[in-house]
């Protein structure tokens, strides 16, 4: 069960590669979904950022639609075919993205990937599909209705597993494939071919160990209480079945509280970080970012086991009650919420600059260590142009001085570039190293390496800095700091209060730098002082992602068990998880849209689909199938 819902895994696989396809890309445009990552790697010449927005809107949309032919499809060949059918066309198209990125980037190829990669993605979301429903299929014929509050946490927990696994797991198969392939490039096609194996290998042990029915083990089946859809819960035709779900009122009203489920959990799990990166800026190493994933896998068993046991030893197994009691939590929550936004201040709250060197106790200035300066762009290295990013790392792998060309401030400038095992580390050549293709240089475009080094921290600003003024307008916060720099190349003034002192600060922001409010703070490596302790909302972030996940999993992994009957529980969920995507893609295009003109619009949106989940729960609160039926 674990594996086929765990499929969900390669999802963030895309999302994660995506990261390092865009993270280069030549101009940092504007993707305004949630999936914006800040990896880098070799994959960044690829693609773009609107390319990954097709890629994963096909992927998408695939996957919502797939529900309708799946869930049918699977109450006739039963869950544990379905089970196998997820796993092994999953793992064969990740094996297939992993091949064919993998056979692009060493080859070389100019022609665009998206459309190899679309079809790909959207076969993978395809097989995804029967994951949800394959698992509650199969455990419907094992948990009477008394006990599958224990399924739903169980369920839970295997949501937030796949959470775990695209938002941490595949972040450190990039970490430890950086450099590994052939010619020094970052090995990233593993980020799709440990999923792959992984697939396979459960395909294995479910093809042992999974079984449809207590009788297939030997064991005697049993009336689980469920709903039938006829009296004498005999075989239907598909379409019979698919219209007794759709108009089953109970099965509409769970409908529409996970219709409210995608928005709130789409809501949070992917605008949260966004938030705290763009907006609050928060440094990469605090809690909540390094560990969003754990947090929402922590958020998700939680929620699953809490719900789960309120419902079967509080409730009598009514799902309406404990799902109502998380809405309401959430409408609270979100209440708050308005008010915790937080804020910053227009003063420097942390910094990057110093470096850790080895062999000595206290962190240097990285600009001690490199010629190197933010901003430059190198063009040539032992007098050999420099075409890719790849081969330049793998130049600056070796020890070495090394005669390099820069283009600074419009001029041609030779440096020496000192490599060696005790600074190379600090260098971060890997991180610091962007390409940017169809730079025009002396009227011929080419590719260049732009380093970013640290641009505020060689701009002159430092920790405790209070910024009075940005070319001669006082900010007000640090939003206003970034709206009030030119990026055009020109000359900014800083007037900052240091101390007791007042200083000004010429400062120049290249205008190849990103341009988005996002990837500049990124850029920048400096964030403010905040109003509010981030760790406030990122509680409340924690407390919604709990009791929506503890709701999803009892309504779409139970409740649809409950009231879908023996040979409607597939159909059923795929119903429900259908709605539930079209959550998503609500919240998508509206806070994508809202957020860019305020952020304080968030909240409120949230708050009417809390409401209005909230009060679907009552109409279902005493709510129980109408069967009888023992335990086992």
């Amino acid at each position: 069960a674990l594996c086929s819902r765990a499929t969900s895994a390669s999802r963030g696989c895309l999302a994660l590669a995506a990261s390092l396809f865009t993270k280069d890309c030549t101009s940092f445009p504007l993707f305004p979904g949630p999936k914006q990552t800040v990896a880098k790697s070799a994959l960044g010449d690829l693609m773009s950022l609107e390319q990954f927005g097709i890629i994963f809107a096909i992927g998408t949309i695939t996957y919502g639609l797939s529900f309708l032919l799946n869930g049918p499809l699977t109450d006739r060949m039963g869950g544990r075919r379905a089970i196998l059918v997820a796993a092994i066309g999953s793992g064969l198209m990740n094996g297939l993205l992993g091949w064919f990125v993998r056979d692009y980037i060493l080859s070389g190829a100019k022609e665009s990937p998206t459309a190899m990669i679309s079809a790909l993605y959207a076969a993978n979301m395809y097989f995804q599909s029967f994951g949800a429903v394959a698992i509650v299929k199969v455990n419907s014929n094992w948990f009477h209705v008394q006990e599958r509050g224990t399924f739903s946490a169980i369920f839970g927990a295997i949501i937030s597993s796949g959470i775990f696994l695209a938002f941490d797991v595949g972040y450190r198969i990039v970490g430890a494939t950086v450099g590994t392939g052939p010619g020094g490039v970052d090995a990233t096609w593993w980020v799709f071919f440990v999923p792959s194996v992984a697939l396979f290998a459960f395909a294995v042990i479910d093809f042992g160990l999974v079984k449809n029915l207590p009788s297939d083990t030997g064991h005697v089946d049993f009336d689980t209480g469920a709903a039938r859809l006829s009296d004498d819960d005999k075989p239907l035709p598909t379409l019979e079945i698919l219209k007794r779900i759709v108009t089953n009122p109970i099965i509409l009203t769970v409908a529409a509280i996970e219709f409210c489920s995608g928005v709130l959990r789409n809501g949070i799990m992917h605008w949260y970080p966004l938030y705290a990166k763009s907006e609050l800026v928060l440094n990469g190493g605090h809690f909540m970012m390094q560990n969003w994933g754990l947090v929402l896998f922590v958020a998700g068993v939680t929620g699953g086991t809490f719900a789960g046991l309120v419902s079967d030893k509080v409730f009598q197994s009514r799902r309406g009650p404990a799902a109502g009691g998380l809405y309401f939590g959430m409408v609270i929550a979100c209440i708050v919420m308005i008010f915790s936004l937080g804020g910053t201040e227009p003063q420097v709250g942390w910094i990057k600059g110093e470096v850790e060197v080895e062999g000595q106790e206290e962190r240097v200035p990285l600009t001690t260590l490199t010629e190197l300066r933010s901003g430059d762009l190198i063009l040539a290295v032992n007098g050999e142009d420099i075409t890719t990013r790849a081969a330049l790392v793998a130049i600056l792998d070796a020890d070495g001085t090394y005669p390099v060309v820069v283009l600074r401030g419009g001029q041609r400038v030779t440096i020496s570039v000192v490599v060696g095992d005790d600074n190379r580390k600090a260098m971060r050549f890997r991180k610091n190293l962007v390409t940017l293709k169809d730079f025009e240089v002396a009227g011929t475009a080419r590719t260049v390496i732009h380093w970013q080094g640290n641009w505020a921290y060689e701009a002159g600003l430092r920790q405790g800095d209070v910024i009075t003024a940005v070319n001669g307008e006082a900010p007000s916060d640090w939003g206003d700091v970034q709206d009030l720099l030119k990026t055009d190349g020109s000359v900014n003034s800083f007037a900052v209060l240091r101390g007791e002192e007042n200083r000004e600060l010429p400062v120049i922001y290249p205008s190849y730098a990103p341009q988005t409010p996002e990837f500049r703070a990124k850029y920048m490596k400096v964030g403010p002082v905040q109003t509010l302790n981030p760790y406030v909302l990122g509680a409340i972030a924690f407390f919604i992602s709990l009791c929506v996940i503890g709701s999803h999993g009892l309504l779409s992994g139970t409740a649809t068990m409950d009231f879908g009957g023996k040979r409607g529980t597939a159909t059923a969920v795929g119903v429900i998880d259908g709605f539930v995507y079209l959550g998503t893609g609500l919240q998508a295009f509206a806070l994508g849209y809202l957020t860019s003109n305020d952020w304080s619009y968030w909240p409120w949106f949230l708050l009417p689909f809390a409401i209005i989940g909230f009060i679907f729960c009552l109409r279902i609160w005493n709510v129980k199938p109408r069967s009888g039926g023992g335990g086992h």
